[in-house]
């Protein structure tokens, strides 16, 4: 179980060894156009638990479509937690969530959405309807 601040490639292979792990998913190219469009520096933490099988399965299409939209307007940060959602370095504590994954995403230092266990629609919709209305 991997906790506390995670670096992608390290999380994408924790999560490739369950069966439930999706990196095959076909992004939405229209809406990782308008992701690509976005010109205000976004950041996402990403609150993830290498044990959850949501997680297996929406990180890594998260690291499809953000490859996809291949902006440099947007940083990720992955933080790990354990199955009583809480990392020893208390990098999670700054953020209020219940579910996982959960995406926080901000803007100017300040949350401008979020997306909580399962999106509403897919990961770029949703992403797209916060970022780019």
């Amino acid at each position: 179980m991997l906790t506390g601040k995670i670096e992608p490639k390290l999380l994408d292979q924790k999560l490739s060894e369950y069966p439930d792990y999706d990196d095959n998913y076909q992004v939405d190219t229209i809406s990782s156009d308008k992701l690509a469009q976005v010109k205000e520096a976004t950041h996402l933490a990403v609150i993830v638990g290498t044990w959850c099988p949501d997680c297996h399965r929406d990180i890594p299409r998260l690291m499809g479509v953000l490859d996809s939209a291949n902006n440099s307007a947007f940083t990720v940060s992955y933080i790990g937690v354990d199955k009583n959602k809480v990392d020893p370095q208390g990098e999670s504590a700054a953020y209020d969530f219940t579910r996982l994954p959960t995406y926080i995403i901000m803007q100017q230092g300040e949350e401008i959405g979020r997306i909580t266990e399962r999106p509403q629609t897919t990961l770029e919709q949703d992403l797209v309807k916060i970022l780019c209305q």
